[in-house]
Parts: C-alpha cells; structure tokens; sequence
C-alpha cells in the first residue's frame, strides 16, 4: 500500500502558546480534534502521554487514539496516531505540528505521515476543518 504526506498550513489571531495548549486540554480538544459536524463527542481522555477520543457518526463509534512523541511548548507537538472503528484501529501512522510564532498571532504546520493515497484529499480536508474549528476556539476574543 502506497503511503503519502499531507500537510496543512494555516495562520492564527492567537498566540502559539494558546494553540499549543489547546491540543493538551480535554475541553477544548472536544470541540475540535476528530469533531465533526454529523458527530457526537462520546469521550475524550486526554493527557500529556496521550489521547483516546470516540465520537459516534451515524450509529458507528470512530475511535482516535495519538501517543504523544513530542511536546515543547510552544513550538513542537508531535503524536504517533491511529484511527478506525472503536476497537478495529488500522495502523500507526505519525502527526507532527509546528507552530511558529508571529508578530499577531502563530502560523501552524501540521504534517501527517503514512497516510494511505487514497485517503489524501480526505485527510487534508479533514485537517484543514479541524484547524478551522480550533482557530473558532482559540481566537482571542472567545
């Protein structure tokens, strides 16, 4: 099975500090990370060593499971990932976020590693909507 990279860049109205930190809350992760607008959030544990997030999508509970790799604040945070149906998660694959920080704001680079071809375009847009809810959360005046 042939494997690809997709990245996506995109810039935010809040710090790099605010972003990063984001992803280690389990409050705010629930609002955006593997969230979808046909979805309901069943549960989020969510730790510095890692995550277990379930969200049910027509009648089917999808499971996220990230063993984080590496975290500097407020520039690095990087996760080994897989996903599938709960309790059938297909395999590992790697995450790597980089966020710089600007004059107003951060630009966040996310690259995913080992992603099926034929799972690019679903996989960029599906990080693209994702980094669009977190900057919805994140943004200074929220």
């Amino acid at each position: 099975m042939s494997t690809e990279t997709v990245r996506v860049v995109r810039r935010f109205q809040a710090s790099a500090e605010r972003v990063f930190d984001a992803w280690l809350d389990p409050a705010q992760a629930a609002k955006f990370l593997f969230a979808t607008p046909h979805g309901s959030m069943q549960s989020v544990e969510l730790d510095r060593a890692g995550f277990r997030i379930i969200e049910r999508r027509d009648d089917q509970d999808f499971e996220h499971v990230g063993r984080f790799t590496t975290l500097e604040r407020p520039r690095v945070l990087a996760f080994a990932f897989a996903a599938g149906l709960a309790g059938s998660l297909g395999p590992e694959s790697a995450v790597r976020i980089e966020l710089l920080p600007l004059v107003s704001g951060c630009e966040v680079t996310l690259a995913h590693e080992g992603v099926p071809s034929e799972f690019v375009v679903q996989g960029e847009n599906s990080w693209a909507q994702m980094l669009a809810n977190l900057d919805h959360n994140v943004r200074p005046d929220t």
